[in-house]
């Protein structure tokens, strides 16, 4: 049913769609290397292939245009998560997946991360909160904190604070991708690419053993 609805989108809603999510990537870049204040909206337009008139209907300004290349990041993010998290497998196998998930989020698009690495830096940034809501919205949390509870009922897991724990993984699995330029010099890590196949194995390991039973 799903394909058949997609094969019968209008050839103009779906050419929409495409200069949508082109001028999205022209922005990320421009955000990532420039900041919000420093972006010209000329050089996104120019960059996707449109005019300015087409970047405006679109998204009206460049501060909106701004906000929605985050939350469709966080949107589209959290909605693999939501999936990785009610597929029906082992705990060990889910937490496997979203290393994987978190890995691939910022080795695909590393223009992401010094833009997030701002906004973190932003105590009044009103974007935090947007994100926030985001990934509240998504059920996440709450899925993640069912998931441990129900290891910790069955016996597998030893008995956890959950929301330090959660924590612990997401800054196992984020905190080298904010801290890459001075992890590589301090720890001499010459092949980025090896180190980060590697430390998958190493995070699920490191994270597993700290809260299973014992």
């Amino acid at each position: 049913m799903t394909k058949s609805l997609v094969r019968h989108i209008p050839d103009s809603k779906q050419k929409e769609k495409g200069t949508k999510q082109k001028i999205l990537d022209s922005a990320l870049e421009e955000f990532s290397k420039h900041g919000l204040a420093g972006s010209r909206v000329e050089q996104i337009a120019e960059r996707a292939g449109v005019n300015k008139a087409m970047l405006y209907y679109h998204y009206s300004s460049k501060e909106n245009l701004y906000q929605e290349v985050i939350e469709s990041i966080f949107r589209v993010a959290t909605e693999r998560l939501s999936e990785i998290l009610i597929t029906p497998q082992s705990l060990e196998e889910i937490f496997k997946e979203m290393i994987e998930f978190y890995t691939d989020l910022f080795t695909s698009q590393p223009a992401f991360t010094p833009i997030l690495i701002r906004e973190l830096a932003n105590s009044e940034s009103s974007m935090i909160e947007n994100i926030a809501e985001i990934i509240s919205v998504s059920g996440a949390p709450v899925q993640i904190k069912r998931l441990i509870a129900a290891g910790e009922k069955k016996g597998h897991l030893r008995p956890i604070n959950i929301r330090h724990a959660i924590v612990l993984f997401l800054s196992l699995n984020i905190g080298y991708f904010v801290c890459a330029p001075i992890m590589d010099r301090v720890w001499n890590i010459k092949n980025r690419d090896k180190f980060i196949r590697e430390r998958k194995k190493e995070v699920l390991d490191i994270f597993l053993n700290g809260i299973k039973s014992r």
